[in-house]
């Protein structure tokens, strides 16, 4: 069955004639009933579990002397893999996914994500009802007029609510990082359902089916982010420094989905975001900026830099006090695991303030640090993580190199451009910030100097996506990925290459959530 998902993501249409039967496995094991727990006395002289029992999965633990509990954990494992199969499926088959399997798969979702003694199978099952969810929006995507009422109809109800009353009514780490990931990847969906996502379209045609419960969501997410932090100061003031790696791995996935979904929430509702974000969010998440060291910053500088990026009213008040608790990190080499994120801030905010006339001071001070860990190879390690750093930290030099308040001399400003162009592309690590460096390598290909150097480098990338999969297994994403469809048919006809034999992802939700830097999900842990 999991080879069958698989193939089913490689070629969608190879399988869709059997999509029902490769269904029916999954669906059956999720909805098969399990007796969970099995409390009972010791009776004098009963034995231990039998074998048969013990090859089924059920396990017995002690309570006492005369006091066991038998789990069977045959039963929630089989629930655990049916919940991440089904929502492989939804993913795989995405706005081909026929609608009579919708609500027979919901059926067998909803049921796990209560299930008392199952973190492990909520959270696949969590996750996996975002996946549904994200494939009925990909309907919509291609069809607005006859699937809305449908689509829309299950995702608040079956979808939403649901999900954000498991956020709400979770208290074990993993299930609840996977509530906020599911949410937030839910609430994604629906942000980027004009064609091409938000970053192209610059519209939300779902916004209004989602405001009346806009900040009830919020208020939700903000809750768990305040709870969480609460949790997390109270164990260190407790001095308990042998929290377990995992918790400490789902804290972290925890926080990073809620500014995820806080930042689609600023994409769907910017207007009662803004007052939202002033009131709640920035009362919780401002006093982490202080300082690095705080296991908070990196989270609180996103949801600042969401702000800056998607509410437009704060880029100017925000701008300077955001950009220099980046600074913080990016000055710091004892700090590299920062980096990344310090940078991807730096460029947000240099790109809202491109037209303000003015730039927080600090941006000159952080050039040259943007400047050597984008062009020395040196100064990063061989590492996905040092890639990753990389990326960012180029993107941030060219939005930095476009702010003509912070570099006055037009020869200077294109110099650093070029130096962009021939030192940092292609970028090839991390897709969202290879997919806007390409943007901007379009634009550049007017460019009176800079021209010739920004067709040869877009060549090159538009080159890449032709590549077959084993031309670029060193790399964790294909180069397709860098290169939206509508991307390479603008470059293909701009440099009079056909574009026949190009590969590019349509759907901007078929691919990996790359937004930021952060874990956008808990470790696969038992």
């Amino acid at each position: 069955c999991s080879y069958s998902m698989r193939l089913a993501r490689l070629d969608p249409d190879l399988v869709l004639p059997f999509i029902h039967e490769l269904a029916a496995p999954p669906l059956r094991f999720a909805t098969e009933q399990a007796q969970v727990w099995d409390q009972h006395i010791v009776m004098p002289g009963e034995t231990e579990l039998s074998a048969t029992q013990k090859k089924k999965g059920i396990t017995e633990f002690s309570l006492g002397d005369d006091v066991r509990i038998r789990v069977d954990l045959g039963a929630l494992w089989k629930k655990e893999k049916a919940s991440e199969l089904l929502g492989e499926l939804c993913s795989a088959m995405y706005y081909r996914l026929p609608q009579e399997l919708v609500q027979p798969i919901a059926g067998a979702l909803i049921p796990i994500i209560t299930l008392a003694g199952a973190p492990g199978a909520r959270s696949a099952a969590v996750v996996a009802l975002s996946h549904l969810c994200g494939a009925l929006v990909s309907r919509y995507r291609r069809d607005p007029v006859s699937q809305k009422s449908f689509v829309m109809e299950f995702v608040l109800s079956a979808g939403i609510n649901t999900v954000a009353g498991a956020l709400q009514s979770e208290h074990i780490a993993r299930p609840r990082a996977s509530a906020a990931q599911a949410l937030a990847a839910i609430l994604e969906h629906i942000s980027d359902a004009a064609p091409g996502g938000y970053e192209t379209a610059r519209t939300t045609p779902l916004a209004q089916d989602i405001d009346p419960i806009i900040i009830p969501l919020a208020t939700a997410l903000t809750s768990c982010a305040a709870k969480a932090l609460q949790e997390k100061e109270e164990s260190q003031q407790q001095y308990i420094d042998d929290e377990d790696d995992d918790d400490e791995a789902y804290s972290e996935a925890l926080h990073s989905n809620i500014v995820n979904g806080l930042c689609a929430l600023f994409k769907l509702a910017p207007n009662k975001m803004s007052s939202f974000f002033e009131s709640s969010i920035a009362p919780v998440y401002g006093p982490h900026l202080a300082t690095p060291d705080d296991p908070a910053y990196e989270s609180a500088l996103c949801v600042f830099a969401d702000a800056i990026q998607y509410l437009p009213s704060f880029s100017v008040v925000l701008g300077p006090g955001v950009a220099a608790a980046a600074a913080n990190a990016l000055c710091n080499d004892d700090l590299t695991h920062l980096h990344a994120t310090a940078a991807y801030v730096t460029a947000v905010i240099a790109r809202a303030l491109e037209n303000s006339g003015s730039v927080p001071p600090v941006f000159s001070h952080v050039l040259p640090i943007l400047q050597r860990l984008a062009f020395d190879n040196e100064a990063t390690e061989a590492s996905d993580a040092g890639y990753r750093i990389r990326d960012n930290a180029a993107n941030a030099v060219y939005a930095l190199a476009n702010l003509s308040v912070l570099i006055p001399n037009n020869d200077a400003r294109t110099q650093l451009i070029a130096n962009w162009i021939q030192n940092a592309l292609p970028l090839r690590r991390d897709m969202e910030e290879a997919r806007r460096a390409n943007r901007a390598l379009l634009d550049l290909c007017q460019h009176p100097v800079l021209s010739t150097h920004a067709r040869a480098k877009l060549a090159e990338s538009l080159e890449a996506t032709q590549q077959k999969p084993d031309d670029f297994n060193d790399f964790p994403d294909p180069p397709e990925a860098s290169m939206d469809q509508q991307l390479i048919e603008s470059a293909s006809l701009l440099l009079g290459i056909s574009s026949a034999g190009t590969r590019a992802i349509a759907d901007p939700k078929q691919r990996q959530l790359e937004r930021r830097p952060l874990t956008s999900m808990a470790p696969n842990v038992s």
